[in-house]
């Protein structure tokens, strides 16, 4: 969780990272803003949503290529 105001003072998230390429994209962009990025372990989140529509494999072929993108992205800079 972060503050409001920080994730709209973040600039522009690349499309192309796709549905899990942009948490990594927000997580580096607090690193920069030197923010502190903390796991609680002991909180547990529960999200109940309906099932995807899209097979699993989908998916993780998304999460793959948001990472390959970001990751070339951040490698060219």
């Amino acid at each position: 969780m972060f503050r409001a105001i920080f994730l709209r003072a973040l600039r522009h998230i690349e499309e192309r990272y796709g549905t899990y390429g942009s948490d990594i994209e927000i997580c580096a962009q607090m690193r920069r803003a030197a923010k502190k990025i903390i796991v609680l372990q002991s909180v547990t989140a529960i999200h109940e949503s309906a099932p995807s529509p899209v097979s699993a494999s989908a998916l993780e072929a998304d999460r793959v290529a948001g990472t390959a993108a970001f990751l070339g992205n951040t490698m060219a800079l």
